[in-house]
């Protein structure tokens, strides 16, 4: 064997070598990310439990799953992923970063593109975060996505209210109305006859700007954790009117 050839043969198994330990890098990186997420699901619930009182748990929680999401390989990884940003999403929530937490459930949208709920929360999100034209846009597609949701319909008509979109907002309630369980329909009849009031003219002037939430209508929150869809596979997501 001539010094050349030994030391082709050597530089190959110097490239190999380097590969083989990148991969290993790269593995060891994503499972490293992922067992960070998982550390920090009791900081989680704490912060989702009580914001204030847990607020060193949220920021925590929050900087171990935020530097942990673009570790993982999104296609051996996505349903990781998707929990991810969503207990992100949750945690941004519950400690009032409202637009920032509208970037990771517009994530979970993303990937499940086809179902309503999802557009839901990103819609509330927003909502709350003062960006009323991009919550009205989200909550439109959560109701195209389901039409007869009347959770979906409901969400529509308090963005729309809080858009200054009275008209609108009382015709989305009126069809929540329609398709609402027994138990949610006293609400939603009492935020109609509150929009309709202010739509009303009377000999009172009536104030130009619309409250924040019709009276009697469930008051606009943050999702709670049982509340949310959490995905595992987004193969298996299925809206539920």
């Amino acid at each position: 064997m001539t010094s050349k050839q030994k030391l082709a043969i050597l530089g190959g198994g110097g490239v190999i070598g380097l590969f083989v330990l990148l991969t290993f890098a790269q593995n060891w990186g994503q499972a490293i990310a992922q067992r960070d997420v998982k550390h920090a699901e009791n900081a989680v619930k704490a912060c989702l439990a009580n914001p204030k009182a847990a607020a060193k748990q949220c920021a925590y929680a929050s900087k171990e799953i935020g530097a942990a999401i673009p570790e993982m390989d999104p296609v051996t990884q996505q349903p990781e992923i998707l929990k991810a940003h969503q207990q992100l999403a949750q945690l941004l929530m519950a400690t009032g970063a409202y637009r920032e937490a509208a970037k990771s459930y517009v994530k979970v949208a993303a990937a499940t593109p086809q179902q309503s709920p999802p557009y839901r929360d990103v819609a509330l999100a927003y909502s709350l975060g003062g960006e009323h034209r991009a919550a009205v846009h989200y909550a439109t597609l959560s109701v195209q996505l389901a039409p007869t949701s009347w959770k979906s319909l409901q969400m529509l008509g308090r963005v729309q209210y809080r858009a200054e979109m009275p008209k609108e907002a009382l015709e989305s309630f009126k069809k929540a109305l329609t398709t609402a369980p027994k138990e949610e329909k006293p609400g939603l009849e009492s935020a109609i006859l509150k929009i309709q009031s202010k739509l009303t003219p009377s000999a009172t002037a009536q104030p130009t700007n619309p409250s924040p939430q019709p009276e009697g209508a469930a008051p606009l929150q943050p999702p709670s954790q049982a509340s949310l869809p959490v995905v595992v596979n987004a193969a298996t997501v299925k809206e539920t009117p």
